[in-house]
């Protein structure tokens, strides 16, 4: 185990990452399920439920080249009961095309 000095003198030792990090893939071994991903987001306006098969394969190649611990899909956010979840398919109206002005009212006082 190699240790370093910090500018106080004292020394660290290096440790392991925490629970969540994610290091990145240096070699590619999942470049291509990454940008299979974020093609499908591009193509869909950001709405991740249309990629969401994409984003499982992704995960799963990142966990099966030890880029990630292994986690059971529901922690992850998939839930083999897909149907039963909400899905918003498209985003929600935004007060601006209705016609609001931010800070209107503001000034009318």
């Amino acid at each position: 185990m190699t240790t370093s000095t910090t500018l106080s003198g004292r020394s660290t030792s290096p440790r392991a990452p925490e629970r969540g990090s994610f290091p990145l893939d240096h070699l590619g071994e999942c470049r291509e399920f990454a940008r299979a991903y974020l093609r499908c987001m591009k193509a869909n306006a950001n709405l991740t439920t249309q990629c969401r098969p994409l984003a499982k394969e992704f995960l799963a190649c990142r966990m099966d080249t030890g880029l990630m611990a292994h986690e059971e899909w529901a922690a992850l956010g998939f839930h083999e009961e897909e149907d039963a979840l909400p899905v918003a398919d498209e985003p929600t109206p935004r007060r601006e095309a209705a016609g609001f002005v931010a800070g209107l009212a503001v000034a009318r006082t």
